[in-house]
């Protein structure tokens, strides 16, 4: 993609855990608040592709502070009538972590924080994940009731792919330090 600090293609993977499936999307980054061609485009195509009893994933960063931006992407997928996850990514310590404390205004009940470069906070998301799921592995190849979708929203740069390398357990999207680079 050649526009700088974006992502602009969604990308999928599934993961299985104990005959459980669940399904990811990492969707670019939205900025509602913007008047470019490109971001209105990502969220009227988000609003024509979200699925029945998908689960949102809404991810913030713990040092970034509680922005406009977020509140309109909260505005967006409240309108879904979908469960939403509040992902606190990059709380790597118990400074940060009192510090997520402030994403409270959100009112979101499911909150997690996580720390993809240190590994906390995946294990009670993926037992809740998992938990949720309906979708079950019969045989190696069959598979019976309805697969669950969790889609990852959130303003760019915040971690959504590095979020999911880390919930995957390894890396399957292409992360870094430049801005769109996904």
């Amino acid at each position: 993609n050649s526009i700088p600090g974006s992502t602009r293609d969604w990308i999928e993977y599934s993961k299985t855990k104990d005959n459980k499936i669940i399904h990811l999307i990492d969707t670019p980054g939205l900025n509602p608040l913007s008047d470019k061609l490109y971001d209105k485009d990502i969220i009227s195509y988000i609003r024509s592709n979200i699925s029945k009893g998908a689960i949102i994933i809404f991810v913030v960063e713990v040092n970034n502070e509680f922005s406009e931006i977020d509140s309109e992407i909260l505005k967006i997928i409240r309108k879904f009538n979908l469960n939403i996850i509040l992902i606190i990514n990059k709380v790597d310590n118990k400074k940060l972590e009192m510090k997520a404390h402030n994403y409270s205004k959100f009112g979101l009940s499911n909150v997690f924080c996580t720390s993809c470069t240190h590994n906390l906070g995946f294990n009670k998301l993926n037992s809740h994940l998992f938990e949720k799921s309906s979708l079950v592995t019969k045989d190696d190849d069959e598979i019976k009731n309805n697969e669950l979708l969790i889609g990852v929203y959130g303003k760019p740069n915040v971690g959504k792919s590095t979020f999911i390398n880390t919930f995957l357990g390894f890396k399957r999207f292409q992360t870094g330090n430049t801005p769109g680079l996904t």
